[in-house]
């Protein structure tokens, strides 16, 4: 439902693109640029974020560890960079070595 909720605002987000308003490349730096211009209000930004939010969790669903098995697993809806998935990394190697 919080995805069908956003089509308007996403229709307002592409209208936007196309007229050349909204010159952004990146997804985030799109919805800053949206906000700051008045194409989009707070409320309106929250509806997307959460929507897109909640896309990213039902992805997730599908993501197993290779093997299958028993393993340290860090599951987030939140893109993954680099820094915290070493961070991540290394405590796991220090439980398994505990």
């Amino acid at each position: 439902l919080a995805v069908i909720a956003a089509e308007p605002v996403e229709a307002k987000l592409q209208a936007a693109i196309r007229a050349g308003t909204l010159t952004a490349q990146f997804r985030e730096a799109q919805l800053e640029a949206a906000l700051g211009q008045g194409v989009i209000d707070a409320a309106e930004l929250a509806l997307v974020q959460r929507a897109e939010q909640l896309r990213r969790k039902v992805i997730m669903v599908d993501d197993f560890p290779r093997d299958l098995g028993p393993s340290e697993m860090h599951q987030t809806t939140e893109a993954v960079s680099y820094g915290p998935l070493r961070e991540a990394f290394e405590r796991a190697k220090e439980r398994a070595s505990a």
